[in-house]
């Protein structure tokens, strides 16, 4: 009886060795499947302005590349779908099918329906547009596309979604006028297409934190920006990345590259803003991905200086002034399959 006994507590502390250890196993377990759904499930919004409009290079793109665009979204099987579909995957933690693309339209711009729309009707590929709606016309000689434009396109696949109603930069607006110049939009797509939009697009792409608690409280769901990036969960709804073309970045290399990139998942984002000043001297972020393979980029070729610090967080510093206006900062990597990752942040100064 005796080295029975003895052998209990023995076995006992076994026994508490086994269970800390499937614990801990659990955890990894749980971590495992939480970095394996950042860097897999996630969606990409692409975005476009004018097409056809060579006068316009920096917004339009040429309507021979927008259909080697589809083309290729439609022969490597790309999943084209509905915003609503990114919606349920941010707010209601649905997953996003692999190689899920969203199309988005920014301006409302007539080349649209006359050079980009049939395109997508053949393809039979869903799509959304933001409109500015003052800038809606009937007038032939108008720019812009009118109500009944806009109404077919509606029965066509497409959603039309709030742009402000004249297309003002929301950062240099008063709360008031941000309010009554969104409300504005929305009681006109109510009027005209009978549809209550939810999701809206910041003209310019530009936003900060206090502008999108506006935008927020006024019922909208997410917010797109101009930043380029994958979306995945855990990011600032109400300020996502979309991929922009046009002629100069419209090339299907480029495209190409983009599509078949995945999202470098990243968190602890600082400055969570997007505005900052000319003494401003870096960024910050955390991330689960090896930090020795993070190279991060200036989009106006500012030099910068990378500061890796073990485990997992990256901060980066400027060497020189940050230039005016718009600052993207672009961060890439490789994962063990060597395909390409990619995180961006906006900057606005």
């Amino acid at each position: 009886m005796k080295s029975i006994k003895s052998k209990i507590p023995r076995n006992i502390e076994r026994f508490k060795e086994i269970k800390v250890l499937l614990i801990c196993l659990m955890i990894l377990s749980l971590n495992s499947n939480v970095l394996l759904s950042q860097e897999t499930n996630f969606g990409t919004v692409l975005m476009y302005h004018k097409f056809g409009e060579s006068s316009f290079p920096s917004t339009s793109i040429q309507i021979d590349t927008f259909r080697n665009h589809l083309s290729f979204l439609k022969e490597k099987k790309f999943n084209v779908l509905p915003l609503s579909e990114l919606v349920d995957f941010l707010e209601n933690s649905k997953n996003l099918p692999e190689k899920a693309v969203f199309i988005t339209i920014d301006d409302g711009y007539r080349s649209f329906y006359n050079n980009a729309f049939p395109l997508l009707k053949e393809f039979n590929f869903p799509f959304t547009i933001f409109i500015s709606t003052d800038n809606v016309s009937s007038d032939k000689s108008s720019s812009f596309m009118s109500w009944d434009m806009l109404s077919e396109i509606k029965d066509h696949k497409g959603v039309i979604h709030n742009h402000t109603s004249d297309h003002s930069n929301l950062n240099k607006l008063s709360n008031n006028e941000i309010i009554y110049k969104i409300k504005k939009a929305n009681k006109s797509i109510q009027k005209n297409l009978n549809f209550n939009s939810d999701i809206f697009s910041y003209p310019y792409g530009e936003s900060n934190l206090e502008n999108e608690k506006i935008v927020k409280s006024l019922g909208f769901r997410i917010a797109f920006s101009q930043h380029s990036s994958h979306i995945y969960r855990g990011e600032n709804i109400m300020r996502l990345p979309r991929f922009s073309f046009n002629e100069e970045f419209g090339k299907l290399d480029r495209f190409k590259m983009i599509l078949e990139s995945k999202a470098l998942a990243v968190y602890d984002v600082i400055p969570k803003d997007t505005i900052i000043n000319s003494s401003f001297i870096g960024m910050g972020f955390s991330t689960n991905h090896k930090l020795n393979s993070i190279n991060c980029f200036h989009s106006n070729s500012v030099k910068l200086e990378t500061f890796r610090i073990p485990p997992n967080r990256l901060e980066i510093r400027f060497l020189e002034p940050i230039k005016k206006g718009r600052n993207r900062i672009n961060c890439t990597s490789r994962n063990n399959k060597n395909e390409l990752l990619w995180f961006g942040k906006l900057l606005i100064n």
